[in-house]
């Protein structure tokens, strides 16, 4: 039962909290245990000088409390009855106890003082006895203070005293839901209905047994979620009493539990399905050198060996690895073989997690379980996050750890300044999960500062300066706690992280807000684009595209209404909306790369899916009973086309495109489709079961991660070998059979049907799209014509080639070979060169190769105007193409533009390497700059690591410029003597 809907509003004054325990009537709810003999408080409530009333619950009543049954304080009652009896009791407030332990009732009830609007009252403080606990005690709270935090629904205040004070009108309805057969059955329920409430102390008179308390925890807290989901929500749903609103909640809390156990069986289930992707072969190795490292206590240093690995192993320093080494662990200890069908069993539990959790956070700011379904529901149909859930070991696992961290984070907000056991703990788990992970996690610290602050002003705005600052200290506090065992935590298994905890972190975060190691280029909004130089538009777009309708409808409700209930929740809409804006903004101002659409920005959507659940809640809520059960066929219309989509989509589901721009059809050619190569391993699995494997040996070439192809095609055969060819060399290898994706083809390509390309046996489609090619090759003209080119044998070469374009004229790399081998042949080959490379272009218009070697065939016709235009269009298709920057370099060397010339030549070196021709050219420019300590510094360089004479000779111009006549003298002595003359 729901906060708003278990008590009326209270007529009290406003001077109600200031007055003495002694205006208000109290009930004492006493929960005695099955064959208990001893009841050593009852006797004394019953002799107190108070005007207390007692309601003993019990099955089995014994003599004992049959002989004080005819006390005038005093009623016996059985679970069934205890509603009723309650009802029956002239009290405003009931302290609920338990029969184990015992209390000074009087000092506990004068230290109470009622808070307006708070039905609920919890233990705030206890006066603990003198005598320090031993080593085992400690131990034996610690031991219960964790099963409570994990396993007990009442992680709200962790409660170690069983005791609590409840409001008459709100403990009625709460028993009307729910059987409580105990008193912590009923701590439960009032907890999980999401009361707000005030603290107050307990006077304890014995000591507890935490170890036996913390197991009765554990095996009462899991009853008890059992009971709140499943039996409870049901009785509140059918109960035709209640008002709709509060049936609905009781119905979603049903769905809520039923869907997520659903998936906690079928998500781990279906990611069999799923293939590798890029990241995780890198990733995986990565974690075996850290999970090495951990185990050999620091004795293995392979994880720091960043010169015998990938150039791309020295950046993943940057990154945690709690889940990679989590499943290396696992695949380790349980000696399993199906390394990547393990890591994806995994990644999608991670994934069912962050359903769960963005339920949670709804659930937590608005005490509503129609929110929290709907949320757990959008994020489930959102298909960019359901697919990546299945594969993707960096970002949703993040997105789970982060949206954790909020939840824990509200919790922690709404505590402050005196946040429980539970909440400090879990809060700097989950912030530990999400550093561990993704450095970005560090984002929680600035968002706790940031709200938490917020609160306190606003604590300083209601109860004055003074207040305030007695609790700064205390809001303080629970921070540093956090950011202490949260950055720990985070750092465990991240040992880039161990060597500097300062420094190195931020070192990640500044490396990951600048991604200088890689040049990726994608199409976006139909034009090939380097990922560096995105719109700033580019992550919501992507967000905007690849959300369901029913999920923006949602959004644009709640945005809508946020004017109309600033007082209720603008600050919640305000946080949300801030934790979605602020950093795609920062993304935007540090100018980071962003690439692969929006994967990396999963971790924001918790916002997008939390407002558009309000949104929609609130209609079906509302007291039009025309917008309910609209907004209900609305709701089932856009849930159900999502379904749909989830599951004819499979295994593809992250390929969705909304009406927006009319679907995979209508984004087919515009953004990229199946970026993350997921469809390679359904086309290995149709090639194995189609193509003879075992006959003979097989060679197959893919323009994708080729790990996922071998990976897959190992399990059925040795005789076949995958190779990766690079986009612009699909056909140049020797292969009998090639297996493309559409990723990072051009619009024209794909929209003017050159893919799928000639010798297609079959396709992956989607929805009519094609998202994978097998082909076979049925001849070998570009192998052999590329072979006769490296030999230098150019008449063959021509031959070959030209017979590839004749086969398939939109084999864009046909033309362009065709127009390389006439560009070599001489002048009077210059016509047909031009034809060839004008058809390569045409066929692919982002052709950076045609565009350099036209560039090329001009500038030997001394047309530099010309070649330096075709250069730099190369140079806008392919930011880093050396050879583009070098011809375009020569061509501004040739026109005298001296300065646009050193510009090309520094390029060439920032992207080809520092080779000796690009220093000696670069020399030779700044002579010409004047610029002669600059000249003779890249010369020298040139002339000692190459030995060439002409270096040599530009050097000895430098000097004598310098007017250094012997060191001229002896370079051009030099240059002379290496020419030969």
């Amino acid at each position: 039962m729901e906060k708003n809907r278990l008590m009326k509003k209270s007529n009290r004054k406003q001077n109600q909290t200031q007055e003495t325990a002694s205006t208000y009537t109290y009930g004492i709810l006493y929960y005695s245990h099955a064959g208990e003999d001893q009841f050593p408080h009852l006797e004394g409530l019953i002799q107190a000088n108070r005007d207390y009333r007692i309601a003993v619950v019990t099955d089995t009543p014994n003599d004992t409390l049959r002989n004080w049954e005819s006390a005038q304080k005093l009623t016996c009652c059985t679970v069934e009855t205890l509603r009723e009896t309650v009802e029956a009791m002239d009290a405003q407030y009931f302290l609920a106890l338990d029969s184990g332990v015992s209390w000074n009732i009087n000092k506990t009830l004068h230290s109470f003082r009622p808070k307006e609007n708070a039905p609920l009252y919890l233990p705030e403080s206890v006066q603990k006895n003198k005598e320090k606990p031993g080593l085992g005690g400690i131990f034996s709270r610690l031991y219960y203070r964790k099963m409570n935090a994990f396993f007990s629904p009442a992680t709200e205040h962790h409660n170690e005293y069983e005791a609590f004070l409840i409001e008459k009108e709100a403990l009625t309805q709460v028993l009307e839901a729910s059987r409580c057969d105990s008193l912590q059955a009923l701590h439960h329920r009032v907890i999980q209905t999401g009361l707000e409430y005030g603290g107050f102390e307990l006077v304890p008179s014995g000591e507890i047994a935490y170890a036996k308390r913390g197991t009765t925890m554990f095996r009462e807290g899991l009853r008890s979620y059992g009971r709140w989901f499943f039996k409870d929500a049901l009785r509140q749903f059918r109960n035709k009493d209640l008002e709709f609103p509060v049936r609905l909640q009781g119905l979603s809390r049903f769905l809520f539990a039923v869907f997520f156990l659903a998936c906690l069986v079928v998500m781990p289930y279906l990611s069999k399905d799923y293939g590798i992707t890029w990241d995780e072969k890198i990733q995986y190795e990565y974690a075996q050198d850290i999970y090495a490292y951990l185990t050999s206590f620091g004795e293995d240093q392979s994880i720091f060996d960043f010169k015998n690995k990938s150039t791309l192993w020295q950046p993943m320093r940057y990154y945690g690895s709690f889940f990679d080494v989590l499943t290396v662990a696992v695949i380790d200890i349980f000696g399993i073989e199906d390394v990547f069908e393990t890591r994806h069993f995994m990644n999608a539990i991670f994934g069912v997690f962050g359903l769960l959790f963005c339920g949670l956070v709804a659930r937590s700011i608005s005490g509503n379980w129609t929110h929290a379904f709907l949320a757990f529901l959008f994020l489930l149909l959102t298909p960019s996050f359901f697919g990546h859930s299945m594969n993707n070991p960096k970002d949703v696992p993040f997105a789970t750890g982060f949206f954790m961290s909020v939840y824990f984070m509200i919790r922690f907000i709404r505590q402050l300044p005196r946040p429980t056991f539970a909440t400090l703990l879990l809060l700097s788990l989950s912030i530990g999960l999400s550093i561990s992970i993704r450095v970005g996690g560090i984002l929680i610290y600035p968002y706790l500062l940031l709200f938490g602050g917020i609160k306190w002003i606003g604590v300083a705005y209601k109860e004055g300066s003074g207040p305030a600052f007695r609790q700064l200290p205390k809001y303080l506090g629970s921070f540093v706690i956090v950011l202490v065992f949260g950055w720990f935590l985070g750092g465990i298994f991240w040992p880039y992280a161990w060597q500097n905890p300062i420094s190195n972190p931020i070192k990640a975060l500044e490396g990951l807000s600048n991604v200088t190691y890689t040049t990726s280029y994608e199409t976006f909004e139909g034009v090939r684009t380097y990922m560096s130089q995105v719109p700033w538009y580019y992550s919501l777009k992507w967000m905007l595209i690849g959300s369901s309708l029913v999920v923006l409808v949602g959004f644009a409700i709640q945005l809508v209404r946020i004017p109309f209930t600033l007082k209720k929740m603008g600050w919640w809409n305000a946080m949300f909306l801030f934790m979605l804006v602020f950093p795609i903004y920062w993304a935007v101002h540090k100018e980071s790369m962003l690439y692969n659409g929006w994967r990396h920005w999963f971790f924001i959507y918790v916002s997008v899916a939390v407002l558009a659940a309000w949104g929609w809640t609130w209609v079906l809520e509302n007291k039009q009973v025309w917008m309910r059960y609209l907004g209900a066929a609305l709701l089932l219309i856009g849930c159900g086309n999502m379904f749909g989509w989830l599951i004819r989509s499979h295994p593809n589901q992250y390929v969705y495109f909304n009406e927006f721009v009319g679907g995979i059809e209508g984004a087919y050619g515009n953004y990229e489709t199946d970026y993350y190569s997921n469809s390679l391993k359904q086309a290995v699995e149709w090639f194995v079961e189609n193509v003879d494997v075992n006959s003979r040996h097989l060679t197959v070439v893919t323009n994708n991660e080729p790990l996922t192809a071998q990976y897959y095609m190992s399990k059925y055969t040795d005789s076949v070998d995958v190779l990766w060819t690079r986009e612009y060399e699909l056909s140049k290898k020797p292969a009998d059979y090639a297996i493309f994706t559409s990723r990072t083809m051009s619009k024209t390509t794909l929209q003017e049907g050159y893919f799928p390309p000639r010798g297609t046996i079959h396709t992956i489609d989607l929805d009519g799209v094609p998202l994978c090619a097998i082909i076979k090759r049925e001849n070998s003209y570009m192998a052999d014509g590329s072979a006769d080119l490296e030999r230098g044998n150019l008449r063959s070469a021509v031959d070959q080639f030209a017979a590839a374009a004749q086969y398939d004229p939109g084999n864009e790399e046909a033309w362009r070979h065709l127009g390389l081998c006439y560009a070599n042949m001489g002048a009077a080959y210059t016509d047909s060169a031009l034809v060839a490379l004008e058809k390569a272009i045409e066929t692919l218009p982002e052709s950076f190769i045609a565009y350099d070697i036209a560039g090329m065939v001009f500038s030997g016709n001394q047309q530099y105007d010309t070649a330096a235009s075709l250069f730099k269009e190369s140079i806008s298709y392919k930011i880093n193409y050396t050879n583009a920057h070098y011809n375009l370099g020569i061509a501004y060397f040739n026109l005298g533009n001296y300065q646009g010339a050193a510009e090309e030549f520094e390029n060439s070196i920032r992207y080809g390497g520092q080779k000796p021709q690009f220093y000696k050219l670069l020399g030779a420019a700044m002579i010409n700059l004047n610029r002669l300590s600059e000249a003779i510094q890249y010369l020298t360089y040139a002339a000692q690591n190459s030995n060439d004479w002409e270096a040599y000779s530009y050097l000895g111009q430098a000097y004598q410029a310098q007017g250094n006549k012997d060191a001229a003298q002896q370079m051009f002595a030099k240059a002379q003597q290496l020419r030969g003359g």
